[in-house]
């Protein structure tokens, strides 16, 4: 039995995406040559994969001469975004906040990252950055959703972070 079609990229489409994304159009035989290091694949391999990434609707591609060129379809945004809200519903039940606080218990975090956080959280605390774009929206890409008030008590609790201080002004 074939395996039911993924909502996401997989390991090694991503990894192409990323290479459109930081390049923009290119042939498969400048993927592959930025594919070294990762994976090293025939020509024809990635020409087919990157063939079913446009059936998946993930590249586009055009025909200028003798040779295809592949163009991304989806911004790396939207992409990162619906994998990240796909990983934060499987695995944590929706909560954002709980995707934080175990975010923050894991990372070895110096000063200068703790001075950005307190910033970031100061920030939304004053309402800054809420808005999705908007005129005067104060961006950063840690604001680009506002913060969700759901997961556990405990994790609301937990994720003030009594332990980092206030903000510096």
């Amino acid at each position: 039995m074939a395996r039911p079609a993924s909502r996401h990229p997989t390991e090694l489409e991503l990894e192409i995406l990323k290479i459109h994304w930081r390049h923009g159009p290119l042939t498969p035989r400048e993927v592959r040559d930025q594919l070294v290091g990762f994976r090293d694949l025939a020509y024809s391999s990635v020409a087919t994969i990157m063939n079913i990434m446009v059936r998946k609707r993930y590249l586009g591609r055009d025909k200028p001469g003798s040779y295809f060129v592949y163009k991304t379809r989806v911004s790396e945004k939207a992409t990162t975004r619906r994998m990240l809200r796909d990983l934060v519903n499987r695995v944590f039940g929706g909560s954002t906040v709980a995707v934080m606080v175990n975010l923050l218990e894991d990372a070895d975090l110096d000063e200068a990252k703790v001075r950005e956080l307190r910033a970031i959280l100061k920030a939304r605390m004053d309402g800054k950055g809420l808005e999705r774009g908007g005129k005067g929206a104060t961006r950063h890409p840690a604001l680009a959703k506002p913060l969700e008030r759901q997961g556990s008590h405990e994790a609301r609790r937990r994720f003030q972070l009594p332990t980092l201080g206030a903000v510096n002004k």
